[in-house]
């Protein structure tokens, strides 16, 4: 069941399901020329707010190998992309 949080704006209300920290795995598998790569990688997102009508965004996402391997971080923020209405 999904209920309205009654901590974020108007704004936010369409996005507020992201909030929190979301984690899973996937597979990257591209070709370059000749060498196809095939990497699985570990993803942790998070989405909080800080009462600004926008969500704070960060990912995070590491190499699944032995070493861990840091891989990409993104951080920004989400909004909509629409006038805010009654």
């Amino acid at each position: 069941m999904f209920e309205l949080r009654a901590d974020v704006t108007a704004e936010l209300v369409p996005l507020s399901s992201l909030i929190g920290v979301w984690e899973g795995t996937g597979v990257v598998h591209y070709t370059v020329g000749s060498t196809t790569r095939n990497l699985e990688f570990g993803q942790r997102v998070s989405f909080t707010h800080d009462g600004l009508p926008h969500l704070n965004y960060n990912s995070y996402t590491w190499l699944l190998d032995a070493e861990q391997t840091p891989h990409v971080t993104e951080t920004g923020y989400w909004r909509l992309s629409r006038p805010a209405a009654d």
